[in-house]
């Protein structure tokens, strides 16, 4: 079982952002994770392709963090039941998910709580980005990367 802070976020360190400005747009976010260490924590084993969504935000100055929050963990508990969430992890301008597969991503994110997390997305950031890629280790230890779109 991972654990977990009040945040949601993993209290291992292979998780966390390897650099400060990770959630710069101008960062390459393959640089900002250890991604081949992160799969490798959570199980996936070599070979296997797996789904991982990048979502950087940038907030706007404005909005409530109480909502964000609040949205953000009915999302998230809804995606847990859903099935197929191998793993969640929030930071600040930056969340990354893996999921088992596309169908099962799509599928639960088209829930509603999902939905509503979405519609206030547009209230509360001044821009934002969405990034899916199928990801998988290679038996060198990297990784590789499949488009999705």
């Amino acid at each position: 079982m991972l654990t977990r802070d009040k945040n949601f976020t993993n209290t291992d360190e292979v998780f966390k952002p390897t650099r400060p400005d990770y959630a710069d747009f101008d960062v390459d976010v393959e640089d900002s994770f250890r991604w081949a260490d992160i799969l490798e924590r959570v199980a996936v084993p070599v070979g296997i392709v797996v789904v991982r969504y990048v979502f950087r935000s940038e907030e706007n100055p404005d909005v409530d963090p109480k909502v964000l929050a609040e949205l953000d963990e009915k999302a998230f508990f809804a995606a847990e039941g859903a099935g197929g969430l191998i793993l969640y992890e929030p930071y600040d301008g930056l969340s990354y998910c893996f999921w088992e597969s596309v169908e099962q991503a799509e599928a639960a994110t088209s829930g509603i709580e999902h939905r509503e997390a979405a519609k206030y997305a547009a209230i509360a950031y001044k821009t934002w980005s969405l990034l899916r890629h199928r990801i998988a280790r290679t038996t060198e230890g990297g990784i590789v990367f499949f488009d999705i779109d």
